[in-house]
């Protein structure tokens, strides 16, 4: 029976950078602290920030029981959620770039140099624009993907 594991990755302000892939399988050289600290370059997107507890990293196993009674796994489906808090049309226009390529996602904390990376996720988009200066206009981020081993997808650590 399939399970679920979700899991509240980042408390802090974070910076989201988003690399689109040129090869499916080849995973984008994460970007120097310094490309993080300019918001990004050629290769590496800024397409907002985001609030503590509002990122989430989701990894559900997928499976099938076949005849015989056994439980075989097909692989692991994953999800990354996060709100970007900006939402000029720069970055409506770039993440809209993302759709239909495997992309690598950064989650920088603002202020230091820890990451939190996704790699190889399909980047959609949504949109809440309350209008309301208590609550911001968001772009909901979601990213999905499948993969053998949740270590090929999530991996943390400090950029140079």
């Amino acid at each position: 029976m399939p399970y679920s594991v979700k899991t509240n990755v980042v408390s802090d302000r974070v910076e989201i950078l988003i690399a689109a892939r040129t090869l499916d399988n080849t995973a984008v050289t994460i970007p120097s602290l310094a490309v993080a600290d300019a918001g990004g370059d050629a290769t590496w997107k800024a397409v907002g920030t985001y609030t503590g507890g509002a990122m989430k990293f989701t990894a559900e196993p997928q499976s099938y029981e076949d005849q015989a009674g056994g439980v075989n796994l097909l692989g692991i489906a994953t999800k990354l959620e996060v709100p970007a808090l900006e939402t000029d049309t720069a970055k409506i226009t770039s993440l809209e770039g993302f759709y239909g390529k495997f992309c690598d996602i950064v989650c920088r904390v603002i202020g230091s140099a820890k990451y939190h990376r996704c790699n190889k996720l399909s980047i959609t988009m949504g949109a809440e624009f309350p209008f309301n200066l208590k609550d911001p206009n968001k772009l909901p981020i979601s990213a999905t993907g499948i993969t053998d081993k949740l270590s090929s997808v999530y991996t943390t650590g400090t950029l140079i």
